[in-house]
């Protein structure tokens, strides 16, 4: 379970609008912080530096645990199975490519259009042919596979959930589950999302509609999965074998991103999770008011509090779930990367991006830290990763309560993953906050989304 953190420094939360300005500071950061660790190192800094990722030949790809009273079928020595949202392109893609090619799992693509999601499917299998080859003549680790449902899944729809989910109980629920969750699909674009009583309440009463609508990005980002997850919770396909004592842990993971470091105040200028006074109904009143669509110009604000949800929706999943269904979850910012996500910027910004954001490759890294070396970090108490050199002299150690500068998490030197301390709300290191979300994530589900769909 992850331990409650007070510090100081949880209580400043930066405003959405100002992320603009940490973007010339991080391009300073970057050339400075390289230019020092040159000085310091040398050429060789990155071996120094950059954590690796266990070597496919060393790592355990299946819920092993064999002996001579195991005939070595279904649960124990099966595969690893994985879900994947959004894999069909970006760090969703690469972190399928290289669970399915170097480790070994079976990774469920879970896309929002079948299409894409087969074309995702023949590119892993490719590449996972030529290294059954290479693998075959070497003690390397199986190579797994890429699957596509037939159910789909789009995370802003609730009844394509709900059939995702179903499926893949009908497929895994008796052979030991899902391994792994990797809630990583999302969108950097917003809109209305009219439930079917927002829309009946618009003939009626234009004015009240907003409180039945949902804002597009809020839920594709978190609100998806959370009942993505909460439903495959409630299936059991998270759950671990209760037979073994010596099982990995289920792990699911949130991507999050730098900038659940800036979140707005509201109209009074109260940082709801800055202040210690702030009180339940304020933090539940402004996760209601992110969730329900305002206009487009709130899109760096809604954008952001979905980045910080994925933060505290991963710690109360362990307070709810560690002991009971053995899972561990924590919370990834893969970095400024030049994937798909960008495609609807200009030519001339995205030949920027690709000069000074990472690689698709390196952006997956720290998901696949995330998936492999779980129960490492489920060890270690650790809640966050990215890829990013922390100049905090304490980096390496789980105690340090100080988060990371937000323009130091931006851009900087690349070093593959490092636990890193998450900007989390006040007092009792965001656990009090964490609760309040689920309970308005519950709210939202059963009595907005949901419910107006029955």
């Amino acid at each position: 379970m992850i331990a409650a953190r007070s510090s100081s420094s949880f209580s400043m939360y930066y405003s959405p609008a100002t992320s603009n300005v940490f973007i010339p500071l991080s391009l300073i950061y970057t050339c400075v912080a390289h230019l020092w660790l040159y000085l310091r190192h040398g050429r060789s800094w990155r071996d120094t530096l950059v954590s690796e990722l266990p070597p496919p030949s060393t790592f355990n790809n299946t819920d092993d645990n064999t002996d001579d009273n195991n005939d070595c079928c279904n649960r124990r020595c099966r595969p690893k199975i994985a879900i994947v949202t959004g894999a069909n392109t970006g760090i969703g893609l690469q972190t399928a490519q290289t669970l399915v090619v170097q480790y070994g799992y079976h990774v469920i693509l879970a896309c929002r259009s079948k299409d894409k999601a087969l074309q995702a499917q023949q590119q892993i299998s490719t590449i996972a042919a030529s290294a059954t080859t290479t693998a075959a003549a070497t003690t390397s680790t199986n190579v797994g596979r890429a699957i596509v449902l037939d159910a789909v899944l789009d995370l802003s729809d609730v009844t394509s959930i709900q059939e995702f989910v179903q499926e893949v109980d009908q497929t895994y629920g008796d052979n030991g589950g899902i391994d792994v969750l990797i809630n990583n699909a999302g969108r950097n674009t917003t809109g209305e999302l009219l439930t079917t009583k927002a829309k009946a309440t618009t003939t009626k009463n234009p004015a009240t509609a907003n409180d039945s609508s949902l804002d597009l990005m809020f839920v594709s980002n978190y609100l998806g999965h959370f009942l993505l997850t909460r439903l495959l919770l409630e299936s059991n396909l998270l759950k671990r074998d209760e037979t073994n004592d010596t099982d990995q842990p289920k792990i699911i993971l949130n991507v999050s991103s730098v900038m659940h470091h800036f979140i707005s105040s509201d109209d009074d200028g109260t940082n709801r999770f800055a202040s210690p006074s702030s009180n339940d109904h304020s933090q539940y009143q402004y996760w209601k008011s992110r969730a329900h669509f305002r206009s487009a110009q709130t899109l760096p604000d809604v954008y952001s509090a979905t980045k910080l949800a994925a933060i505290l929706h991963a710690m109360e999943l362990n307070r709810r779930y560690s002991q009971s269904h053995g899972i561990y979850a924590m919370a990834v910012n893969p970095g400024a990367v030049n994937s798909d996500i960008w495609r609807g910027f200009p030519n001339w910004i995205r030949a920027v991006f690709r000069q000074v954001y990472l690689t698709t490759q390196q952006g997956s890294a720290p998901l696949v830290a995330g998936a492999v070396l779980g129960d490492e970090w489920r060890k270690r108490n650790v809640l966050y990763l990215q890829p990013y050199w922390n100049p905090s002299p304490s980096q390496s150690t789980t105690t340090d309560n100080t988060p990371m500068l937000p323009f130091t998490e931006m851009l900087g030197p690349y070093i593959g993953f490092a636990p890193t301390t998450a900007r989390l709300p006040h007092n009792d290191g965001g656990l009090e906050s964490a609760a309040i979300l689920w309970q308005v994530s519950d709210d939202l589900v059963e009595n907005v989304w949901v419910g107006s769909n029955e």
